[in-house]
């Protein structure tokens, strides 16, 4: 076999492994992002079942916010609730969205409500109005 023929053989092998090596990692890579991508899907159309519980104060209302929520068709929402007791129904919700306003009567117990749930949590204020003391709890959280 002369040499020329020997070269080109190897030079097609070695074009032939590149591209099935290119390949095999092309299609890795492709179901790897596919695999990332469903499971966070899965993940949200998990979430959307469970309920989103709403706590509303002397200065938020919430309900405008609960209505864009429940309109998205998305979200299961609870009604705002101004019972910081209601804390202790937070079984099977997959958020809590408070309306904060300074002083609100019941913001630690929903604070460590929603800590020890470990559930995320919203806050939905004006920065300005939250105090230094509200602001130190939820650094903690």
């Amino acid at each position: 076999m002369p040499i020329n023929e020997t070269i080109s053989i190897s030079l097609n092998a070695y074009a032939l492994a590149t591209l099935l090596i290119g390949f095999i990692g092309g299609v890795l890579s492709f179901l790897g992002f596919l695999l990332f991508f469903f499971k966070k899907e899965w993940r949200l159309y998990q979430n959307r079942k469970r309920p989103i519980m709403v706590f509303k104060s002397d200065s938020q209302n919430m309900g405008l916010e609960t209505k864009l929520l429940r309109d998205s068709k998305i979200f299961s929402v609870d009604e705002p609730s101004e019972n910081y007791q209601e804390i202790d129904r937070l079984d099977n919700h997959s958020l809590v969205i408070l309306g904060y306003s300074p002083g609100m009567r019941g913001f630690e117990q929903i604070l460590q409500g929603v800590k020890s749930k470990k559930v995320p949590l919203i806050i939905y204020a004006n920065y300005e109005t939250i105090t230094r003391e509200d602001e130190e709890k939820l650094k903690d959280y």
